[in-house]
């Protein structure tokens, strides 16, 4: 990385620690949100300048554990600027959106405003109804956010990624693969997908969440089936929808309410599961998680030494509880 952005006191983050999540970059909403004063909003460039100056330590020492990074996808998107010489949306309209005929995807940024906004606010789910949720100086950066798309577009780059039209078969392999740490610990994240198991079968998948905007966008690769769903609500139903139709698809067998919770409490957070839970109860008050099958997983994770992922896990255990007491 340090090729492209050298201004960034992060010397031993490369490209595909990026790519990865295991670069330990830390958090640039922490710099935008106490930093940036000027009414328009920050784009890539002006994120950069202020890591540059505050230097914050990293979360860990690159290629050592994995940690979601949104300030990694930020400086990967920086990265395809500075070579291209283009924006990260021309860019993508010349290389991807335009050749496959994606005439409704488009990258929103507030720090450009030539881009004109076409795409449905978000919303938060309140008690009673629903509060829109406003831009905020955070919408201007980009890589981390900003893809405003449609479903048939979505499917359009489903198809592209299997024809090798936009990606070669050699590079999408590397994609789909998970990674390593530098202690032999495998990583479930390729380039820009996670990957897991249904039915012995590999699923190519992401969720994505942002001001109001939910996504889910998962491949099952050997029966060629895909799920897109798009919401612009802050509600969890999304995954309860993907659970349901990934039953439909997949010969009946129905995925298991508690490993989505547990894979969503540590891929997510735990406050994401919790909500979800909660969520998936009002609509359904049978609605059973075996929490004593997390616990078992949690203790197994703990004497493994994989800490962090055991107290997520730990802690969604807590609510069972919780409503115990209650």
């Amino acid at each position: 990385m340090v090729k492209y952005i050298p201004e960034l006191p992060y010397n031993n983050v490369t490209i595909r620690h990026l790519l990865h999540h295991v670069g330990g970059l830390p958090n640039y909403m922490y710099l935008t949100d106490k930093y940036w004063k000027q009414e328009i909003a920050p784009d890539n460039e002006d994120v950069i300048e202020l890591m540059a100056k505050y230097k914050l330590p990293a979360f860990f020492k690159p290629g050592t554990r994995y940690d979601y990074s949104n300030t990694g996808y930020v400086m990967l998107a920086t990265v395809v600027e500075r070579i291209s010489g283009l924006s990260l949306n021309e860019f993508l309209q010349r290389r991807v959106f335009r050749p496959l005929g994606m005439n409704s995807t488009y990258i929103y940024t507030t720090a450009d405003t030539s881009i004109k906004r076409n795409h449905l606010d978000g919303f938060r789910a309140l008690r009673y109804g629903y509060a829109r949720i406003m831009d905020t100086r955070n919408n201007g950066p980009v890589g981390d956010k900003g893809v405003c798309s449609t479903v048939e577009d979505m499917f359009k780059w489903d198809k592209a990624l299997y024809s090798g039209s936009v990606i070669n078969q050699e590079l999408l392999d590397e994609a789909f693969s998970p990674a390593e740490t530098v202690y032999g610990k495998e990583v479930p994240y390729g380039y820009g997908f996670r990957i897991r198991d249904y039915n012995g079968s590999k699923v190519i998948y992401h969720n994505g969440l942002w001001e109001g905007a939910r996504t889910n966008f998962h491949r099952y690769l050997d029966s060629r089936n895909t799920i897109i769903v798009l919401n612009n609500t802050s509600t969890r139903i999304n995954h309860e929808l993907v659970r349901q139709i990934e039953m439909a698809i997949g010969d009946g067998q129905e995925s298991d309410i508690t490993e989505m919770l547990a894979k969503m409490a540590i891929e997510e957070g735990v406050d994401q599961a919790i909500e979800l839970y909660q969520e998936l109860c009002d609509n359904n008050p049978t609605t059973k998680v075996d929490f004593n099958k997390i616990a078992a997983v949690a203790d197994y994770l703990q004497k493994e030494g994989k800490t962090e992922k055991a107290e997520k896990l730990e802690k969604l255990c807590s609510i069972k509880n919780e409503a115990e007491r209650n």
